[in-house]
């Protein structure tokens, strides 16, 4: 993108540009195009990830009046645990919102935050090797270079390798209030990750099984 797109995507997406909590800009307009979440994630493996994101909540954002836009506001972005975590604040009657950023979180424990690569097995199912102590998702070939880096032999590499290994073939996703349950299981699909099934049941029901 050109300067000027990324101005003018700024100016269309105010949540995009960093704030203070009055809602004023920490950066001067001279420093935005440095400062700004469009390229939060650049020079990382979750970039490409982070953006599918983003036109993600633009699609939403995009259909909100503006007494709602004014409410969309980014408070943390993160890696943690192994993961993305998002802090976003949005109208509660859309929480459409809260979809993409639960898909955008559970894709990034499976995508190489060094490369960016998503392994797959031979069924389909994402391949993640994953740190130990300090959580981090790799691919094969970033997990053995970091082993190698650090001084592992041949032989330690490939016992490492196997207990930073695993395979997620779903994720479950699950909530619950006073009154009810759900559970949403979710998998991997082309370049994303999409709901397969959601449960929902009152608690009277859930204690019967």
């Amino acid at each position: 993108m050109t300067d000027n797109e990324i101005l003018a995507l700024l100016k269309k997406y105010p949540f995009l540009i960093t704030k203070e909590y009055n809602g004023n800009s920490i950066y001067l307009k001279k420093d935005l195009l440095e400062h700004n979440y469009y390229t939060y994630l650049d020079n990382t493996g979750w970039k490409d990830i982070w953006k599918k994101f983003l036109h993600k909540i633009f699609e939403i954002y995009d259909t909100l009046n503006d007494q709602e836009k004014s409410l969309v506001m980014f408070y943390d972005i993160k890696e943690k645990w192994g993961a993305l975590r998002v802090e976003l604040a949005y109208p509660l009657t859309h929480m459409e919102f809260n979809d993409i950023i639960k898909q955008v979180e559970l894709l990034s424990e499976v995508t190489c935050i060094k490369c960016g690569k998503l392994s797959r097995d031979s069924k389909g199912n994402p391949i993640i090797w994953t740190t130990r102590g300090y959580m981090v998702p790799l691919c094969k070939k970033c997990a053995k270079s970091g082993l190698i880096e650090r001084g592992y032999n041949k032989k330690q590499i490939t016992k490492k390798l196997l207990e930073m290994k695993s395979i997620q073939s779903e994720f479950i996703i699950t909530s619950e209030s006073r009154d009810d349950y759900e559970e949403v299981h979710y998998k991997v699909s082309d370049d994303w990750i999409k709901a397969t099934k959601i449960i929902k049941m009152e608690w009277n029901q859930l204690n019967k099984k």
